[in-house]
């Protein structure tokens, strides 16, 4: 919203900022922090309705750019489809997948009368959930850091609250880590 903001990015580059997100699926919500730097894909000649909303610059950026930077559009979830009814699913199913070791771990030193503190400590250290790169369960929540819902209540840092906010119109892509 500012032009020093402009200028920053213009002399150190793009710089990832915590996003946070609030996913709903059906009637369950997710939230959800996303290191990211969003970008829309909507043409200068055309943004003066985002640029309302987040200031009067704008960089103009080519979609080849985004490609070759790794950036990708935002799925847009409708919470009500059955879209969102399997990718919660999926979710539960890895985290109940991926949790289930430690909680049998955790159950053993009880039995062993390892104190509870020193059980979740010795589990840790086991490495029963260290994340690889072949983890299923941070595979399946990468998706979440590319997800918004299609509509949905906005509540912007100032506290302001739009109820029926159609977040796809912003067309949003992302790059995140």
């Amino acid at each position: 919203k500012r032009i020093d903001h402009l200028k920053g990015i213009l002399s150190i580059g793009f710089k990832l900022k915590y996003c946070r997100e609030r996913i709903m699926f059906r009637e369950i919500e997710k939230r959800v922090r996303v290191p990211v730097v969003s970008f829309c894909d909507i043409p200068i000649s055309e943004a003066s309705g985002n640029m309302s909303k987040y200031g009067p610059y704008g960089i103009g950026l080519t979609e080849e750019w985004a490609i070759r930077e790794g950036l990708t559009p935002v799925i847009y979830l409708q919470q009500h489809s059955f879209l969102a009814d399997s990718l919660l699913k999926s979710l539960n199913s890895m985290v109940d997948f991926v949790s289930k070791p430690f909680f049998e771990s955790l159950e053993k030193s009880k039995n062993e009368g390892v104190p509870p503190w020193e059980a979740i400590l010795n589990t840790l250290k086991g490495g029963l959930l260290k994340p690889t790169n072949d983890d299923p369960l941070m595979n399946a929540l990468d998706i979440l850091r590319y997800t918004k819902n299609y509509v949905g209540e906005l509540v912007r840092a100032n506290g302001e609250h739009v109820p029926q906010y159609y977040f796809a119109d912003e067309r949003e892509w992302r790059y995140a880590l």
